[in-house]
């Protein structure tokens, strides 16, 4: 089984850094997000629509498309996780099934972010699954930077 694993620290609260993979307006602007339709709840839909003009993959296309799961595992504040997700490119054939972690683990300084993607049952076994990780390992980290500035320019200490 594949897996990406990302983690980094947001001078932000745990429950705000969870919620900004939640709401709409900070998807649309940390992860340039099209549109979104995810709901924080167990058995919640999450859905993510991306529209990248110009940027495309050889073996992939556009990569512009869809990524949708149920959420299956959801702690208010701290984790949630989305499974049976699916990459489902704007041409080719969907990518997964996989699963989405995200969790926060309050700290001194701030939160801890861990991301973790992996494959589920024998699904990253093709070319397609191994350059969808590829993009994602390049671009992934990126988005995070994106990220902890929108959270740590939100709670930002007020100037006195």
């Amino acid at each position: 089984m594949r897996e990406l694993t990302q983690s980094l620290s947001i001078a932000a609260p745990a429950e705000v850094v969870l919620d900004a993979f939640f709401d709409a307006d900070a998807l649309a602007s940390w992860w340039q997000a099209r549109r979104s339709l995810c709901m924080p709840r167990m058995l919640g839909c999450y859905a993510i629509e991306w529209d990248t003009p110009g940027s495309r993959d050889d073996l992939l296309g556009p990569l512009s498309g869809v990524f949708h799961g149920t959420i299956v595992d959801w702690i208010p504040g701290r984790e949630a996780l989305v499974a049976d997700a699916y990459w489902l490119p704007e041409i080719g054939d969907p990518i997964g099934p996989m699963n989405f972690e995200i969790r926060c683990v309050t700290g001194a300084s701030g939160t801890a972010l861990s991301l973790r993607q992996s494959s589920q049952s024998g699904s990253d076994d093709n070319p397609r699954w191994t350059r969808y990780c590829e993009i994602l390992e390049r671009s992934l980290p990126a988005a995070l930077g994106e990220l902890k500035r929108y959270l740590e320019d939100l709670h930002a200490p007020a100037p006195e």
